[in-house]
Order: C-alpha cells, then sequence, then structure tokens
C-alpha cells in the first residue's frame, strides 16, 4: 500500500522523528513508484534542495519492487541517465571533495559481471573521471573512484563471492566521509578505502566519461533498481542500518526523521508542498 504524505502535515506533527534518517543534506530520491515513471523519464521526489533532479531514458517500466514498484533495468534501454553537462553530473550525482552518500537497492539473477551504478566510470579498463559501483563475476563488488582527469584513480572490490546475494534485493551505499570512502553492502561494510582529502571524484569535458545511471551494461534477467537517494553528507552508522533494516528495509521516505517546526517555515511554501511517497 501506497501512502502520500506531505512536509506540511509532518509539521503538525510532533518534534519526535517517525524514523532515524534525516533528511538533512539530501539531494535527490527516486522512490521508482508507477506515478513516478513514465516511459521516458524518472521524477525526482525530493524538491526541498530546490532542484528537480530527473532522470531519463526510452524506453522506462516498473516491475514489483523491494518496496511497492521498482525500475525494470533488465535491459540497457531501461537504465535512466542523467543530462551529459560536466557541472550537473558534479553537483547533483557525485561527492567532488565533499561528504556524501548513495542508497539504492538491487537484484539480478545473475553475477554477469555489470554495472549496478555510475557516474563516469570507465568501459574496458579506459580512462574516465567519475564513480563506478561494478558487480563483478565472482560475486564481488568493485568500487572505481577517478579524478576528472582519468589519471588518478582508487579501486578496491569485496574479492570474494558470498556479498551479493543472489537474486535477492540487496542493499548497497557508498559513503564518503572526510577522506574514508566506505561500500555497505546488505549492511556491513565491505570495502573501506582512504583518500587524500584533496581527492576529487568528479568528471570534466575532454575525458570521456558516462552519464549518470543506474542499471547494468546489457541485458541481464530480472534486473531492478529500487528506492534510490543521494545525500550531501555522510550517512552514519546507524542511519544505514535503518535503511537496511535487517534484510527487511524501509524506504527512505519512511525512515526519514520528522522535520523540526524551524526546518519546516525555513523551506517556506513550495517546501511545505513538497509531497513524498511514502510506501508500505
Amino acid at each position: 500500500m501506497k501512502k502520500t504524505t506531505t512536509l506540511a502535515a509532518l509539521a503538525s506533527l510532533t518534534q519526535a522523528a517517525i524514523g532515524a534518517v534525516s533528511s538533512t543534506g539530501l539531494e535527490l530520491y527516486y522512490t521508482f513508484e508507477s506515478d513516478t515513471v513514465t516511459s521516458t523519464t524518472v521524477t525526482d521526489q525530493w524538491t526541498g534542495d530546490g532542484n528537480e533532479d530527473n532522470v531519463s531514458r526510452n524506453p522506462l517500466s516498473t516491475v514489483s519492487g523491494k518496496f511497492g514498484s521498482a525500475l525494470d533495468t533488465s535491459t540497457s534501454a531501461g537504465t535512466p541517465r542523467s543530462a551529459s553537462d560536466p557541472s550537473i553530473i558534479n553537483s547533483t550525482f557525485l561527492p567532488g571533495t565533499g561528504d556524501y552518500s548513495l542508497t539504492f537497492w538491487t537484484k539480478q539473477d545473475a553475477t554477469t559481471g555489470n554495472r549496478l551504478w555510475n557516474a563516469g566510470g570507465r568501459n574496458a579498463g579506459g580512462n574516465s573521471g567519475g564513480l563506478q559501483i561494478y558487480l563483478l563475476g565472482s560475486g564481488g563488488i568493485e568500487v572505481r573512484a577517478q579524478q576528472p582527469d582519468g589519471t588518478t584513480s582508487l579501486s578496491s572490490s569485496t574479492g570474494a563471492a558470498g556479498t551479493w546475494d543472489g537474486s535477492s534485493w540487496n542493499h548497497i551505499a557508498l559513503v564518503r566521509t572526510g577522506t574514508d570512502l566506505s561500500l555497505w553492502v546488505n549492511g556491513a561494510v565491505a570495502v573501506n578505502d582512504t583518500l587524500s582529502p584533496s581527492f576529487n571524484i568528479a568528471v570534466q569535458d575532454g575525458v570521456w566519461w558516462r552519464e549518470a545511471n543506474f542499471g547494468t551494461d546489457d541485458a541481464v534477467s530480472n534486473a531492478a533498481h529500487d528506492d534510490a537517494a543521494i545525500f550531501r553528507r555522510a550517512l552514519s552508522n546507524a542511519e544505514i542500518g535503518e535503511i537496511y533494516n535487517g534484510g527487511t528495509g524501509l524506504s527512505i521516505a519512511d525512515a526519514m526523521s520528522v522535520p523540526e517546526p524551524s526546518a519546516v517555515t525555513l523551506l517556506g511554501l513550495g517546501g511545505l508542498a513538497l509531497i513524498l511517497r511514502r510506501r508500505k
């Protein structure tokens, strides 16, 4: 069952939180509910930052998801992409040198070696700026981060199979906090790397890179993505645990904290009209 809640309604509640995830720093949120996905566009459900960060591709469709419906990413045509302007890629989808979190649920029937998410990222080992999360044929997951010129990179993987849970729904979270870059898989840290403070995960004109997208390289049986969000801050261990919820999962909307009344006032009338789709 899907439930729609406005921030105005939330403001009338007490200051007690309904969840343990704060909306602070939220950049974008894709629920992938059927009423937020057309044949060409996925609509960002968070405009509290003043932006509507939609992504598009043709054709797009939904399937049964972790929460309600999910985006069908079984074909390369089903992987939505952002605009190709480097400044948009950097300001919306990549961490640069700042704190950052990416969280989403995904599944597919086989570990055939393909992307789970990327903004920039490389193909066949070529250099490019940006970030890529890649499912290896072994069942391990690789994180590759590169600076805009594509010459300075960091690449680490979970190595052993077993981190990825077959055709079940898997929760992925990538967190940068200061010089630490961590990949969480199903509620546990699978990769932890140290970056220099100036390591800039971004893209630039003149260096080959991909647009930001959720999805696989080619056709993959039963692939889907659900409940994806990017924050301009590092999610805490407790917040990631809240979202994973022992594997049962909570959608970002259901895990979100109620804003303080003063914070709601600062959002203005536009913010009060914001609709978050909460799914149960």
